[in-house]
């Protein structure tokens, strides 16, 4: 919201809750927002530290989680094949900062059926490694 001060003062212990709740929600960074908007002179200082940390780690986090998205789609591009970024960093742009969303895997629809992708996928990447590859083929 519009708001430059919260509506409630909060105890530690609760800061400590919305802070747990928060990082099960995966919206530590859009909190730490309003945090910093509102002023945080509640906050025990520990846990500003710690929620600052993770909020500097976040930005970081999708910065390259941008740079990787944007290389993915491009490699399929050049190779003639239609994709399309899905759910987290493809809709990351709604929020009011996407640099705060807190990422994970990045999801990338591809036009062509699961035969055609797994052989084009295992060209360029043999053996997956550290490469997570969830194939659904309900989409044909």
């Amino acid at each position: 919201g519009e708001s430059e001060d919260f509506s409630v003062n909060l105890t530690s212990d609760e800061w400590f809750g919305v802070y747990q709740m928060a990082q099960q929600q995966a919206l530590l960074g859009l909190l730490f927002c309003g945090v910093e908007r509102n002023g945080h002179t509640a906050i025990p200082e520990e846990l500003l530290q710690q929620w600052s940390r993770m909020y500097r780690q976040i930005r970081k986090l999708n910065a390259w989680c941008n740079r990787v998205a944007v290389d993915v789609s491009g490699f399929f591009g050049q190779h003639g094949i239609r994709n399309c970024i899905l759910k987290g960093q493809g809709i990351a742009l709604i929020y009011s900062d996407p640099s705060v969303r807190m990422c994970g895997d990045i999801d990338v629809w591809v036009e062509g059926g699961v035969e055609k992708t797994l052989t084009f996928v295992r060209q360029f990447v043999p053996e997956v490694g550290g490469l997570k590859l969830f194939v659904h083929d309900n989409w044909n």
